[in-house]
């Protein structure tokens, strides 16, 4: 589902050569106008994002880093941060934010 340009271009914090994923942040493009119109801050790898069904939300993931030779559960805190997010797909400010290494890691 192809979201509204927004009015108010949202400047990165990260210099503009720096890839988006690698800044942590999601970028929001006009695809129409090839430009970056908002964004929002995410954990490490930013992965997938989905609209609610109504398209008032966005679920978004970030898998964090996943290149450790072995899924040992010695390695898991080298994959940095792995968040699921709730954003409003009006304003982007997070809504929610769960610690996915956290909770694993509390869940045992």
């Amino acid at each position: 589902m192809e979201r509204p340009a927004r009015d108010a271009h949202e400047r990165s914090r990260h210099p503009p050569d720096l890839p988006a994923a690698a800044a942590s942040r999601v970028q929001v493009i006009d695809t129409a106008r090839a430009v970056v119109v908002a964004g929002f801050a995410s954990g490490d790898q930013p992965h997938e994002s989905n609209y609610s069904a109504g398209g008032e939300r966005i679920y978004h993931a970030s898998i964090g880093s996943v290149y450790t030779p072995l899924d040992a559960a010695a390695l898991d805190a080298l994959k940095d941060r792995r968040y699921f997010q709730v954003i409003d797909a009006r304003t982007y400010a997070i809504l929610s934010r769960i610690n996915v290494g956290k909770a694993l890691a509390d869940a045992g």
